[in-house]
């Protein structure tokens, strides 16, 4: 028998009127959906469904909103009689916190409430310390490695995200981030794309948000995950053998 592993999308996923099928057609999707709307001073499910799509790509809005969208397709095709098991769970940035509602370590109306806060904090280092991120594909992390170094002359730049081989996340002002495009495409890299978000997530410049977002993460609690989970920090399994 095959092993499955279960993984959920990061910021960027989102899209007027995701999870509308699940809303109306799962009463276990559709209660994910009124949870985070009790748990929000808004109607984040008018949103998802209905828009528009720049308020949804919003930072503290989209976080909230994917969150939400996930475990609610995860609950409906467990209602609809799918198997939960699973070998290993994981996300990518945002979409851990899914993963660890997935796993049974966070609650869901916890999770929501945190994941809006995350995005409210992100969004508000954006605005003070305006930044961006640009994905360098088809070169290797040496190369990267020099890229970086070189552009920070002209501004805060970091490798925030080293997805696989060939593929990696620069993160930091735009002035360094222009000029680390330019530095790889003369390195020959396959392609560079600056990324449709509204900070330098993952970089230094989001010290504060983290500094803010450490001290709610005090008050919930986060219990061991009943499903092997891959932290993205370390890449490595924690949680049920």
């Amino acid at each position: 028998m095959s092993k499955r592993g279960v993984l959920f999308p990061g910021q960027g996923a989102q899209v007027v009127g995701m999870g509308r099928d699940v809303y109306d057609s799962s009463p276990a999707g559709r209660a994910v959906f009124e949870a985070a709307d009790r748990v929000l001073p808004f109607c984040l499910s008018e949103i998802i469904f209905s828009g528009p799509q720049e308020k949804l790509t919003e930072t503290d809005i989209s976080q909230p909103a994917i969150l939400t969208t996930s475990i609610a397709l995860a609950e409906a095709t467990a209602e609809a009689g799918w198997d939960r098991t699973a070998a290993a769970c994981a996300g990518l940035s945002l979409g851990e916190y899914s993963a660890l509602v997935f796993a049974g370590a966070l609650d869901i109306e916890d999770a929501i409430m945190l994941v809006h806060r995350r995005g409210t904090y992100m969004r508000e280092a954006g605005r003070k310390t305006p930044g961006g991120m640009l994905s360098v594909i088809g070169l290797d992390d040496a190369a990267v490695t020099e890229i970086v170094s070189a552009a920070s002359s002209s501004g805060v730049i970091a490798a925030a995200n080293l997805n696989c081989p060939g593929q990696v996340v620069l993160s930091g002002e735009m002035s360094a981030l222009k000029a680390a495009d330019a530095l790889a495409v003369g390195k020959g890299a396959m392609k560079t794309v600056f990324l449709q978000v509204d900070g330098a997530f993952h970089s230094p410049l989001m010290t504060e948000a983290a500094e803010k977002l450490a001290s709610d993460l005090e008050s919930v609690t986060i219990k061991p995950p009943r499903v092997p989970f891959v932290a993205n920090v370390t890449a490595g399994f924690t949680g049920a053998p």
